[in-house]
């Protein structure tokens, strides 16, 4: 596996029925880095092995030897008896987005075992499973944080609109980290419709919120947002007024200027850095003489 000899793959395919579970494990370790699809069907016939360490490595070999070809294999594990090869799967087709697969992936959203859920649903996302938004929407009330942090990065996946409505509804779940991810998405797909519920965010109890939610007006572009946004320069949360500084110079807000010279001449290197975007927006290269001996900084 070391020198990386591909001549010796055939040798070590011999491995896999060896009757040291270790040795097995080895070897589908090795094939993985030696390639040579044509020990493929040894590499199968450990999916049913006894162990589920083994069928874990066959699946995993299987992803890097024959990709998107081995779907069918990785589709059949998702009904193994153990939760780990299930997951193993579900990682599997996540990984060679396996798109067809998605409906497979989706039967383990009601899986006894919450690392399984947890699995299929950011899976779903990377699949564009946007058939289930409504499904995986489900999970963003579910009382295991990991859950409805994945639940909301895979709303946030989807390309398709379907996910949209459950992301604006997700603006007003009781976890900031949900709050803040769905703000996020909102803005990077420039959903103006939303805009009213970013600007009810700016005054969230959570800065992570704020911010973001902040960032995401800027994203949607809309010089109205100004207003709301300027209280937020004053924000006890250092992130929240840096980022609305950077906000503010790409919306206009011109009498920003003077300030951000200011900031500029501080000592604080994440301020100045705000200060230089907003500045850059702002008023071109009438702001020159005092950016350019910030190209001679440290940092």
């Amino acid at each position: 596996k070391r020198l990386g000899d591909a001549s010796a793959a055939p040798a070590v395919a011999l491995r896999l029925t060896d009757t040291n579970s270790r040795v097995r494990n080895y070897a589908l370790q090795a094939l993985s880095v030696l390639g040579g699809k044509e020990c493929c069907t040894s590499v199968r016939v450990c999916l049913e092995d006894k162990d589920d360490v083994i069928r874990r490595a066959a699946l995993s070999t299987l992803c890097t030897l024959e990709k998107r070809e081995a779907a069918p294999c990785f589709e059949r594990a998702l009904q193994d008896e153990n939760p780990w090869v299930r997951i193993q799967a579900v990682e599997c087709l996540k990984m060679v987005r396996a798109r067809a697969s998605a409906p497979g992936v989706a039967l383990l959203l009601k899986d006894p075992m919450p690392g399984v859920r947890k699995a299929a649903i950011g899976a779903l996302g990377s699949l564009q499973g946007s058939t289930f938004a409504t499904d995986i929407a489900l999970f963003l009330e579910d009382p295991d944080f990991d859950i409805r942090r994945s639940a909301i990065s895979s709303l946030a996946s989807l390309k398709d609109p379907a996910g949209v409505p459950h992301l604006r509804k997700a603006v007003s779940n009781p976890d900031a980290s949900v709050r803040r991810i769905a703000a996020e998405s909102l803005g990077d797909r420039g959903e103006k419709s939303a805009m009213a519920q970013l600007l009810k965010l700016l005054t969230d109890p959570d800065a992570g919120v704020r911010r973001s939610s902040a960032e995401a007006l800027g994203k949607l572009g809309d010089p109205e947002a100004m207003d709301s946004l300027i209280p937020l320069l004053r924000d006890s949360d250092e992130s929240v007024r840096r980022a609305t500084i950077s906000v503010l110079g790409h919306l206009g807000y011109t009498p920003l200027a003077p300030e951000c010279l200011e900031w500029l001449r501080g000592k604080d290197p994440l301020m100045q850095y705000s200060a230089a975007d907003a500045l850059g927006s702002l008023r071109g290269g009438r702001v020159l003489p005092e950016l350019l001996p910030m190209l001679d900084d440290p940092d």
